[in-house]
């Protein structure tokens, strides 16, 4: 029989990945932003550590550089030219060159933190399911073993 412990420890590592892939897919389906090449959406990634019993949902710059500037907004700031003169961009049916523009900035969409609020109740169902297991398999382990007891879990 599998130490009390482990039983628990095993069940617990399973209640975070869990957990941390639903707030993943949560935020990826709901937020704001304009999907357009679909890049931001692949870009928000989750990763668990282990040892540390962690599960972390994140966007990875390397796959989409503008994702935090979404997630946090941007004050209204000049953008300049990088290696060219001028900015060239479409304005109706006709290109238009500038020196430098005035962007308006933008709203944050806070789409991390909304998908964790929205999956609050999921989670706390997820983590009751786990240790309701791990509850079962301690006491089938003792049960098996001559001794006789019973465990409940409630909320």
């Amino acid at each position: 029989m599998s130490n009390t412990s482990d039983i628990f420890a095993k069940k617990l590592r399973l209640a975070v990945k869990e957990s941390t892939i639903e707030v993943q897919e949560e935020a990826r389906a709901r937020h704001r932003y304009k999907t357009r090449t679909g890049a931001l959406d692949r870009a928000v990634q989750s990763k668990f550590e282990r040892r540390g019993l962690v599960g972390t949902v994140f966007i990875n710059t390397g796959e989409a550089k503008y994702g935090a500037f979404v997630h946090e907004g941007t004050r209204p700031h000049t953008i300049f030219p990088k290696g060219r003169k001028a900015l060239r961009f479409v304005k109706g049916s006709k290109f238009v060159f500038a020196k430098s523009v005035k962007h308006p900035g933008t709203h944050k969409d806070q789409f991390l933190f909304s998908a964790l609020i929205n999956k609050q109740e999921r989670i706390s169902r997820i983590f009751k399911k786990y240790t309701e297991e791990s509850l079962e398999e301690v006491a089938s382990g003792i049960s098996g073993s001559g001794l006789s007891r019973t465990f409940t879990w409630r909320r």
